[in-house]
């Protein structure tokens, strides 16, 4: 067999059979369309169950969101009665100085009356008297401070 037996040229095939040219086109646009019909239908099923899943998933997500946003609300709450709470306290630590020193005062006037009480005792009547009037005084002092 020669090299020209195998070669033939496209008018050759259309000399021999133009009908079934045509016939093959139809037969192969026919099959193809077909085809690509099911592979669309295919796709379209995939991208529906896709979305599907998609949206349940975005669906836990935001529900999750939503509990999370609902927690933080209360925490908001709680960090408000803990603020005013920290304000209170800073009150009693402002006022705490002051306490402390009438505390101190106090003590020092209920030494000063016990120290008055001793030294009394060896004085005359006259100097005992104006010693009491001025461990009253002390004492009306103390009061005033408790």
């Amino acid at each position: 067999m020669s090299g020209s037996d195998k070669v033939h040229s496209i008018t050759d095939y259309k000399d021999e059979n133009p009908d079934g040219e045509a016939n093959l086109a139809n037969e192969v646009a026919g099959r193809t369309s077909r085809d690509m019909a099911k592979v669309s239908i295919f796709i379209s099923i995939l991208a529906v169950l896709l979305l599907v899943v998609f949206f349940f998933g975005l669906n836990q997500n935001i529900r999750g969101l939503t509990s999370e946003v609902e927690a933080l609300s209360g925490l908001e709450q709680e960090v408000g009665q803990l603020s005013g709470s920290v304000e209170g306290l800073e009150q009693r630590v402002d006022n705490m100085p002051q306490q402390m020193r009438q505390a101190m005062v106090v003590d020092a006037l209920n030494e000063m009356n016990a120290r008055l009480g001793q030294i009394g005792e060896g004085l005359n009547e006259t100097q005992a008297a104006r010693l009491n009037e001025a461990m009253q005084l002390m004492q009306q002092v103390q009061a005033d401070l408790e």
